[in-house]
């Protein structure tokens, strides 16, 4: 397992979401994965400094995702991205600690000034 922590991991279930944010954050240390399956299965392989998820997938919520990081390795920061307003599990979440910075992707764009 790779120790050092330079890098982003964005996760969404939306392939053309994850080529976008490739567009916007090339140049950065980063990598993408297509789900929570998928990226828990990049975690377990190499350590990411920050976690960006989406709220809305099919295989696990962008919250039930970020807190089983949060259990594995408490130091990685972990963002939620959403479009829809399901406020009460996020702001849930904030106050948990599971996550550390809630960002609305809805009619915005994801640059790199939001994180």
């Amino acid at each position: 397992m790779n120790t050092q922590a330079t890098q982003i991991l964005f996760v969404d279930d939306e392939p053309m979401v994850l080529e976008t944010i490739s567009l916007v954050f090339r140049g950065w240390h980063f990598k993408t994965a297509v789900g929570a399956d998928a990226a828990l299965k990049l975690i377990s392989e190499e350590k990411f400094a920050v976690v960006v998820s989406d709220q809305r997938m099919p295989d696990m919520t962008g919250v039930e995702l970020l807190k089983r990081v949060k259990e594995q390795y408490p130091e990685t920061i972990r963002i939620l991205l959403t479009g829809y307003s399901d406020l009460d599990s996020i702001i849930e979440a904030i106050n948990a600690g599971e996550v550390w910075r809630f960002i609305n992707k809805r009619g915005k764009m994801i640059n790199s000034e939001a994180l």
